[in-house]
């Protein structure tokens, strides 16, 4: 058991007792010993308010949801309102005289309110923190307000209760008349209409026995209010009322129908991630234990972009009332970023190789092969090599280290293996498939990194043309080149068998529509089809004589 539950289980126990000697004070010492029958009647009075008041402070600091957070908050606030006059109407005031009974009618407010506020709160359960209550339901308040008025007047017209002794008598001798029946099938219906929609809501795992516990809550204080109504027993109906709304609500909280605050702040310390919450004023919250302190003037520059802190990334994130700030640990890329840079620079350089060998053609005419093949690359994948270069020395942009790493990196592993599949092809006319299930999935690697969902299912058997798996790999290049960063999940199915191939892209891209160039495909009797729905585009390219289906 963590500690935690050992806190819950001690204040559980402390108020208990607590609650016991309150219900044991009221029948200890004589009426007759003036003194201490008012020390204890106060003692209890204070244990009440302490113990509601105790509820309400943790509810505000549980209770997730703002508008379920205001309802309970409103039920606590109007369960002490009930034990504060409660207490007034026995300790400050005459039993006969008129304020007792308007105290007395007092009591109906919360009697009628309080259910109508459980009825709200089941409106807002399992909804978003922006959700609204429908205008149309205030109209609730109406009947309870003609209840409440209803029994504030009624000493005009005793349709609440009646008083065969005159008003006189009415604190002790009085009958149960039809408005008043009105009222409690208000406050019934509303209660297990709470009650049961509660289990209908609630999606929280746990034991269901224990997430029926408001059933029987709500059942055993019927059973109570009945047996009470029809005199078989006397108590403190106020203060057992009071606890049973609160034992009802705090059921449904540590049940998990009414989401709740629960050992958040305990998990959030031990987490191994270097994480902070600050208020708006980016104040401290919460921090995890390998979380190390922030100058506000860093914490607030993250807000617009990941700061660099050496090997270690800030980052930053708004959340409800604050910011969350968490570091992320960039060794492994400021290396791989320092090796890529070298790779970039040893392109670069083979690339004014290249031009210098084809200056020096007719001089050189053992070179002359090698230029060829040089000038074909550059020609093919120039386009390539221009944006590489483009990214490699557009320092001023505000375009993010890692995204530019990453389109650098899908870029360079095109040049690489579109430059392979030339080499491979200058004396052969077919290839094997294989060659280009490898293409694609290097390319597939690169743009995991952009923290895409990325699956590839392949059945690559036997060779094919050599310029069939050129076409389809600069196609895939072009339609990849143009969707990156702009989809979420990527799925690939290639096919290729006894000179048939087949290559599906199936992607969630945001944009209208996927732009390729698909002249070369078809001129050599290919098929290209796009299909969009929703936001989901499949692009299938086929190429028909083997028969595949």
């Amino acid at each position: 058991m963590n500690k935690t539950n050992d806190k819950t289980i001690w204040q559980g126990v402390v108020i208990s007792l607590l609650l016991v000697y309150a219900y044991s004070a009221r029948y200890v010492i004589p009426k007759q010993d003036i003194l201490p029958d008012t020390v204890l009647q106060l003692s209890r009075a204070m244990i009440h308010l302490g113990v509601v008041i105790l509820w309400m402070a943790s509810i505000k600091r549980r209770i997730l949801q703002d508008s379920v957070r205001f309802y309970l908050l409103a039920v606590a606030s109007l369960l002490i309102f009930w034990l504060y006059i409660r207490d007034v109407k026995w300790f400050f005031f005459y039993e006969r005289c008129t304020p007792v009974r308007y105290f007395w009618y007092g009591f109906y407010i919360p009697i009628i309110l309080i259910p109508l506020f459980g009825v709200f709160i089941i409106d807002y359960i399992g909804k978003p923190e922006t959700y609204k209550m429908p205008r149309w339901m205030n109209l609730f308040y109406i009947p309870a307000i003609i209840l409440i008025g209803f029994v504030f007047t009624n000493d005009l017209h005793r349709l609440v209760f009646d008083f065969p002794k005159g008003l006189e008598y009415s604190s002790s001798i009085y009958t149960y008349k039809i408005l008043y029946f009105l009222v409690i099938l208000w406050s019934i219906s509303l209660g297990f209409y709470f009650v049961i929609m509660l289990l209908l809501k609630c999606r929280a795992p746990g034991s269901k026995w224990f997430q029926k516990s408001p059933l029987l809550v709500i059942s055993l204080a019927t059973v109570f209010w009945t047996l009470y109504y029809l005199k078989m027993i006397d108590h403190d109906l106020t203060s057992v009322s009071c606890f049973t709304i609160i034992l009802l609500l705090e059921s449904a909280i540590q049940s998990g129908a009414i989401r709740s605050n629960s050992q958040y702040e305990d998990l959030f310390k031990s987490s191994s991630i270097e994480a902070q919450i600050v208020d708006e004023d980016y104040r401290l919250c919460y921090a995890s234990e390998t979380a190390k302190s922030l100058d506000e003037r860093i914490m607030r520059q993250a807000v617009y972009g990941p700061i660099n802190l050496g090997n270690k990334r800030l980052g930053s994130g708004n959340i409800l009332h604050g910011h969350v700030l968490w570091c992320d640990d960039v060794t492994e890329i400021n290396q791989f970023t320092a090796e890529l840079e070298k790779t970039g620079l040893q392109l670069a350089e083979s690339n004014d190789l290249m031009k210098a060998e084809l200056e020096l053609q007719e001089k050189n005419l053992r070179m002359t092969e090698k230029n060829r093949l040089y000038d074909r690359i550059a020609n093919e994948v120039g386009k390539q090599l221009d944006k590489l270069e483009l990214l490699l020395n557009d320092e001023e942009s505000t375009y993010g280290i890692r995204e530019k790493l990453i389109d650098i990196c899908f870029i360079s592993a095109y040049i690489k293996r579109r430059s392979n599949l030339l080499l491979i092809s200058e004396n052969n006319d077919f290839i094997p498939g294989k060659e280009l299930e490898f293409c694609l999935r290097e390319s597939m690697d690169n743009i995991r990194l952009t923290g895409s969902m990325c699956s590839m299912d392949s059945v690559c058997e036997g060779k094919i043309g050599a310029k069939y798996v050129v076409a389809v790999y600069d196609l895939f290049q072009n339609i990849l080149e143009q969707a990156l960063w702009k989809f979420d999940a990527l799925l690939i199915k290639v096919l290729i068998s006894n000179g048939n191939l087949f290559l599906r892209i199936q992607m969630d891209y945001k944009a209208a529509e996927v732009l390729c160039d698909k002249t070369e495909w078809t001129s050599l009797g290919g098929s290209l089809s796009i299909r969009k729905s929703d936001d989901t585009f499949w692009i299938e390219l086929q190429l028909q004589g083997g028969g595949w289906k």
